[in-house]
């Protein structure tokens, strides 16, 4: 019952933020009563914490291995990325938002869910200065530019694709404007020689 709360509070905190996650909906969906919810959770901000700490660890593991199978290769791995939020655009809509992205804006979101926000995107971004180094080391990215201004350029690019997913709202329109737009930015940025 508890993955069945957290995959549910995931769904709201995508889609509204801290605003967005209500007990009520989430008792009702699942055909259980409030105090079942809080019996697992006590309160909404220990079911935030635990869809968070979720998410988070799957986002990042996935970024990882996804970092250590394109050593090198920006390219590549931006690509991968990229498929990646096309495919959960397709599967989840105006939903596939990043949902730490969500409480960031959500002025309202409890400090400790915001602090945990921050540091997810701290955590993406050192992953992504790793393969910005990796891929300057190898000689297929510029060494132009350090890692870090490179690594805050993808990650812009990244979170503006999820941003565009939301506006278009149609997501095979989505895929066909977004799909190539890692592609262009790794030449922009490929080392010459």
């Amino acid at each position: 019952m508890r993955e069945q709360i957290v995959e549910v509070a995931d769904r709201q905190l995508r889609s509204g933020g801290w605003s967005g996650l209500n007990f009520g909906t989430i008792a009702t969906e699942l055909e259980v009563s409030r105090a079942n919810l809080h019996y697992h959770f006590g309160n909404k901000e220990s079911l935030a914490t635990a869809a968070v700490e979720a998410y988070v660890d799957g986002a990042l593991s996935s970024m990882v291995e996804l970092v250590e199978a394109h050593d090198g290769d920006i390219a590549g791995l931006l690509d991968a990325v990229e498929e990646a939020i096309i495919d959960r655009v397709r599967l989840l809509g105006t939903d596939a938002t990043c949902m730490c992205t969500q409480l960031l804006r959500d002025a309202g979101a409890p400090d400790a869910l915001r602090d945990a926000s921050r540091r997810f995107w701290r955590e993406k971004m050192r992953l992504l200065e790793k393969a910005m180094a990796a891929a300057q080391r190898a000689g297929t990215l510029t060494p132009a530019s350090s890692p870090s201004e490179l690594a805050t350029e993808a990650i812009a690019l990244l979170m503006g694709m999820e941003q565009l997913a939301m506006v278009i709202d149609d997501p095979k329109r989505f895929a066909a404007r977004a799909r190539g737009t890692t592609a262009r930015w790794a030449a922009a940025h490929r080392a010459e020689g």
